[in-house]
């Protein structure tokens, strides 16, 4: 009996997928409010989602419960003085909208942590490394 494949634009299950991306904009800058107070996606995070998905490529994804670590190489391009909490709601969101996690919500991402790294040369250009490793049942 042959084994089923996965339909072309799915990826199989995995125990952990790595992204590199650049860092997205600030959590405080990921939505704009327009007339009538319609909020909506901002521009500057509407084009960093896209840029991400084209990063990403097809990454695969990773179900049930999840940790993820988020690693943010300073450099170029990183301001600062900047909240590093400001950088894991728009990449959490980002893994659930690439369809890498199921959802974002505490039964499925169990544990966050973000980390700082100084560039080994201040022209380097800044970066978030995103790991999402499967969790045992």
């Amino acid at each position: 009996m042959a084994e089923s494949m996965p339909e072309a634009d799915q990826q199989p299950h995995q125990d952990e997928v790595t992204l590199h991306l650049s860092p997205p904009p600030s959590m405080n800058r990921i939505w704009q409010r327009g007339r009538g107070g319609k909020v909506f996606r901002s521009r500057a995070y509407t084009t960093w989602l896209r840029q991400s998905h084209l990063l990403a490529g097809r990454p695969g994804s990773v179900k049930g419960r999840v940790l993820i670590r988020i690693k943010i190489g300073g450099g170029k391009g990183w301001r600062k003085g900047r909240d590093i909490d400001n950088i894991q709601k728009p990449a959490i969101d980002f893994l659930v909208q690439a369809g890498v996690i199921e959802d974002d919500n505490w039964e499925i991402v169990r544990r966050v942590t973000v980390s700082y790294y100084d560039p080994p040369d201040p022209k380097t250009k800044a970066f978030i490394k995103i790991t999402v490793r499967r969790l045992p049942d």
